[in-house]
C-alpha cells in the first residue's frame, strides 16, 4: 500500500513570522518566492516531458505502425511536443484502440487537414500545464 499525506499541521514559520519582517527581509523573501516557483515549474516541466517520452510516445509510434504511417515528434521550448502523422489511406480509431484514444485526450490541440494528397492528423501536446 502506499500513501501520500500533504496535509499542513499548524502554521508554518512563513504565517507566524510574515508580518515582523521588515521592507528589505520582504523583498528578499520575494525574490527567494519567484526561484522557488521557477524550480518547482522547471521541475513539473520535466517530470512532464519525461512522462509523454514514457507513455505518450509508445503509443503514438504503435498508432503509426498499426495505420501505416509516418510519424514526425517535434519538441518545442522544452513544454512543447507536436506529433505530425502522414499517410495516404486517412485514420481509423476503433474502440479496441484506448490507449490511442487516451493520446488523443492528452492533447491540447488536433487538426486534421491533406498535403500533397496525404492525410496529416497533428496533436499538439503541451507538457508545461
Amino acid at each position: 500500500m502506499e500513501m501520500y499525506d500533504y496535509r499542513m499541521s499548524g502554521e508554518t514559520i512563513m504565517e507566524m513570522e510574515l508580518d515582523k519582517l521588515n521592507p528589505a527581509e520582504r523583498r528578499q523573501l520575494d525574490e527567494a518566492l519567484k526561484q522557488i516557483r521557477l524550480e518547482h515549474t522547471n521541475e513539473k516541466v520535466k517530470r512532464h516531458m519525461l512522462w509523454f517520452d514514457n507513455t505518450i510516445v509508445p503509443i503514438l509510434k504503435d498508432f503509426a505502425e498499426l495505420s501505416s504511417s509516418e510519424l514526425v515528434i517535434d519538441k518545442k521550448a522544452n513544454t512543447l511536443a507536436i506529433a505530425i502523422f502522414r499517410n495516404s489511406y486517412g485514420f481509423d480509431i476503433m474502440e479496441s484502440d484506448r490507449w490511442w484514444r487516451m493520446a488523443l485526450a492528452a492533447a491540447g490541440h488536433i487538426g486534421i487537414d491533406t498535403e500533397d494528397g496525404e492525410t496529416v492528423l497533428t496533436l499538439t501536446f503541451d507538457c508545461e500545464a
